[in-house]
């Protein structure tokens, strides 16, 4: 990836306060651009593969489909899409790793946490 270009992610969470502060956090870094957002694990799906990010920053439970369905989705149709999970049960790590999910983190894991797993993930070792 040129060092120029940003991580290019699509959040996907439920609830609209999540996603929002998702959304405002990461905005905050030149180094990574909120290309969409989805409600649902359905549209998760459908907005991995419209945009291909290089990461999908889950939430696990959610309506119609959830995060580790959506995970096993995305990773069928393209492997090459990094999938972080964020959760408030830890107990769902298992299932989130088997259904092809890059990284688990738990939701209230430090801000810092997050950005730096989305810019390993996207392939960037610093968070500048």
């Amino acid at each position: 990836m040129s060092s120029h270009e940003p991580i290019r992610v699509v959040l996907v969470d439920d609830e609209p306060h999540a996603l929002a502060g998702l959304k405002a956090l990461l905005g905050t870094y030149a180094r990574i651009a909120v290309v969409g957002t989805a409600t649902d694990g359905e549209q998760a799906v459908a907005r991995a593969l419209e945009h291909r990010p290089q990461v999908v920053v889950m939430d696990v439970i959610m309506p119609r489909c959830d995060g580790i369905e959506a995970t096993r989705r995305i990773k069928r149709e393209d492997p090459a899409i990094k999938v972080l999970l964020l959760t408030t049960y830890g107990a769902v790590e298992h299932d989130g790793r088997r259904a092809g999910a890059d990284r688990v983190l738990l939701k209230v894991d430090s801000d810092e946490e997050i950005v730096e797993a989305i810019c390993e993930l996207g392939g960037e070792s610093r968070t500048e």
